[in-house]
């Protein structure tokens, strides 16, 4: 599966993918080829979403800040809870990310590479999570290149 982000004329085209709804706890493991070239403004996303304060995230970019690396965010606490990590550029890479009744975790797997990272969450509002892949533009900007993100397997799991 592939999902890209492209410059167009203004901003920027993305892609998004979206599960059915899953009632924590629950697991997502998604295998991606390798991480993508990003380039200073492209974004590439996985999370579970239920709404703007119920969202736990992975996110792979530069942030206009140089080298690209990892990120996980907990948008369900104040102020969001936010780790990251460098990853090496051209190796295949897991990321899992767990929701359960009282805590998000998270965590990313490669060949030279194993972070984790846990944290205390709300439990959803309405009982039922989506899982969300997606490639997108900070701020809507328009990316130096566009990028493609090949994503080798989506396995999503009651726990």
């Amino acid at each position: 599966m592939e999902l890209a982000a492209y410059p167009q004329a203004g901003g920027c085209v993305g892609s998004e993918l979206a599960s059915r709804p899953f009632p924590p706890p629950v697991e997502a493991r998604v295998v991606f080829r390798a991480p993508p070239p990003v380039g200073s403004r492209g974004v590439l996303g996985v999370f579970w979403y239920e709404s703007d304060d119920r969202e736990f995230d992975f996110e792979w970019s530069s942030w206009d800040r140089g080298a690209p690396y990892a990120q996980f965010v907990n948008a369900a606490r104040r102020p969001r809870e936010i780790r990251r990590v460098r990853l090496a550029n051209d190796e295949a890479f897991t990321v899992t990310l767990r929701w359960s009744r009282a805590r998000v975790s998270g965590s990313i797997r490669s060949a030279s590479n194993h972070f984790e990272w846990s944290s205390p969450a709300p439990p959803p509002r309405t009982g039922n999570i989506r899982l969300h892949l997606n490639a997108w533009c900070t701020r809507g900007a328009t990316p130096t290149n566009g990028f493609q993100a090949f994503v080798d397997a989506v396995q999503i799991r009651r726990l």
